[in-house]
């Protein structure tokens, strides 16, 4: 009996796990949210055409730590580097030229030495570049992310 309540309660446990997600918010949305709480941001270089953006999004930002983490000290965003449409943040304006060039906001924070490479996740705080990886993070390598970026 003890053993068939401990096989439920591991159940329902994994099965609470499983059912987090992460809470994506927007740019629209972000000024609101800061006001209410300051946490660091996240933002996620994305591309419709881009497998390893694919694949993080569905193992590194599905994986349970992860996802507690951001969703207790962060503030996610998606971009989409393909996105012509002009963003706010932190009151300035971003936007893409109206030739073939890079989105401003994607120039500032996800390129590095002339070349975006997908994806690149950046991290801020107090509108401060805290760190930009580029390339496509395993929930152990942002984890230790994370755990450097606590100490500073």
């Amino acid at each position: 009996m003890k053993q068939l309540v401990l096989l439920l309660t591991m159940a329902l446990v994994a099965a609470s796990l499983s059912a987090q997600t992460l809470n994506w918010t927007t740019f629209e949305a972000l000024p609101d949210s800061m006001a209410k709480k300051e946490k660091q941001i996240l933002v996620f270089f994305t591309a419709d055409w881009c497998k390893f953006c694919k694949v993080q999004e569905q193992t590194t930002f599905k994986d349970p730590a992860i996802i507690a983490e951001l969703n207790k000290n962060y503030y996610c965003l998606r971009m989409n580097t393909d996105d012509p449409n002009p963003i706010t943040f932190f009151g300035e304006v971003y936007s893409k030229p109206a030739a073939r060039g890079t989105h401003q906001f994607v120039e500032l924070l996800a390129v590095h030495n002339n070349q975006l490479k997908l994806p690149t996740t950046a991290i801020i705080y107090n509108l401060e570049l805290r760190a930009k990886l580029q390339g496509m993070q395993d929930a152990a390598s942002l984890m230790g992310v994370f755990e450097q970026l606590k100490g500073k």
